[in-house]
């Protein structure tokens, strides 16, 4: 029963272990930080060109580019990237 119940332990807790790290990683990484900047440029971009286009096409490449840098979607790629790619995120840690 016990073997059960740390077979069990392991195959579901591990994942939310490792997803933890990886966050963590992501974040050392300085990733939140670069979002951030990038976000303001792109901000700061879509105001240059609001003037000089055509309102439609202004209004499209505005959303078009809102929904693409959204931070919090860009974080999320960002991650799953991360996991995808990176099998271990605790030796990368353990460095910083």
């Amino acid at each position: 029963m016990k073997k059960i119940l740390l077979v069990w332990l392991w195959y579901f807790m591990v994942p939310w272990v490792l997803a933890g790290n990886y966050s963590q990683l992501y974040q050392a990484a300085g990733w939140d930080i670069q979002i951030d900047h990038f976000h303001q440029i792109v901000l700061d971009t879509q105001q240059q060109y609001k003037n000089s286009l055509p309102d439609m096409l202004y209004q499209s490449i505005l959303a078009s580019s809102n929904e693409r840098f959204a931070p919090i979607a860009m974080k999320q790629r960002g991650e799953e990237t991360l996991r995808d790619q990176l099998a271990d995120p605790l030796p990368a840690l353990i460095l910083q």
